[in-house]
C-alpha cells in the first residue's frame, strides 16, 4: 500500500499521529498475506537420507512447532487434526466383542453390565485380575 503524505496538522491531528496511523495500516495483512497463501507457496521440504541413502523419518508435529511463528492459525489446525486418534484393528475388535455382548438375542443387556463385561475381559486378558485367586482357587 502507498504511504499517504503526512498532512502537517488537520482538524487537531497532528503528523506524528498520521505517521502511526501510515504504519498501522501498511503493517495490515492483504488477501495476498494470508497463512494458506504463504504455506502454499512454500517449497516442498527436502527429504534428508542417511549415509546408505535412505530416506530419514519426517516428524510433521516438529515441523509445525519450528514453523509456529510463520503459520499460526495453521500450526493450531494441524495439531487439532494431529490430535484425532487413527482406527486401529484394535478398535475395530472391541467394537466387534461388544456386538457379541449386546445382539438381537440379548436386546435388553444393560449398558451398565455390557460395559463390565467388556472392562473385565480386557483386566484378564491384559493379566491385571486373576479369577482364580480372587476366587480363591489354586492353580
Amino acid at each position: 500500500m502507498p504511504r499517504t503524505p503526512s498532512p502537517k496538522v488537520s482538524a487537531g491531528i497532528d503528523a506524528v499521529d498520521w505517521d502511526v496511523y501510515n504504519d498501522v495500516q501498511n503493517d495490515l495483512p492483504t488477501a495476498s498475506d494470508d497463512e494458506l497463501t504463504q504455506y502454499l507457496a512454500e517449497p516442498p521440504v527436502p527429504i534428508k537420507k542417511d549415509a546408505q541413502g535412505k530416506p530419514l523419518p519426517f516428524n510433521p508435529i516438529h515441523w509445525w512447532r519450528d514453523n509456529a511463528y510463520m503459520f499460526p492459525t495453521l500450526r493450531q489446525m494441524a495439531m487439532d487434526h494431529f490430535a484425532c486418534p487413527a482406527m486401529s484393528s484394535e478398535c475395530e475388535r472391541a467394537f466387534s466383542v461388544a456386538g457379541q455382548v449386546i445382539n438381537e438375542h440379548r436386546p435388553r443387556t444393560l449398558d451398565e453390565f455390557a460395559q463390565a463385561q467388556q472392562c473385565l475381559k480386557a483386566w484378564i486378558a491384559n493379566q491385571l485380575v486373576d479369577l482364580n485367586h480372587s476366587l480363591g482357587k489354586k492353580k
